[in-house]
């Protein structure tokens, strides 16, 4: 749905709004205490095609390169992590993403 519709449609009483776009339940997500809990997403891994482009990209996005250890190079944001997206040089020939790594909630489930 456009974006514009969206916005006349906020402009429609209540009513009309439910009719034309019934309001949709969010399903209720219980966290299952067996799983490994954890706190916040530490930092991301992505194989680049073209790695001196995206550093170029990185660059003017806002990025601040941390360190660079042959084809990889590690950008820092803000915060406590040393580093929060890890670019590396990819051995195909398309980028891809390659994983994450994760906070434990606490030393029980590290």
């Amino acid at each position: 749905m456009s974006l514009w519709v969206l916005d006349v449609l906020a402009l429609l009483p209540q009513k009309w709004q439910n009719w034309i776009l019934p309001p949709s339940s969010i399903p209720t997500v219980q966290n299952d205490p067996s799983k490994v809990q954890l706190s916040r997403i530490a930092h991301v891994y992505f194989d680049h095609h073209d790695l001196e482009a995206f550093a170029k990209f990185a660059k003017d996005f806002g990025f601040v390169e941390a360190e660079r250890k042959g084809k990889t190079i590690y950008y820092r944001g803000y915060g406590k992590d040393p580093y929060i997206y890890v670019a590396s040089q990819s051995s195909k020939s398309k980028s891809q993403f390659k994983g994450a790594a994760f906070v434990a909630k606490d030393r029980e489930n590290f």
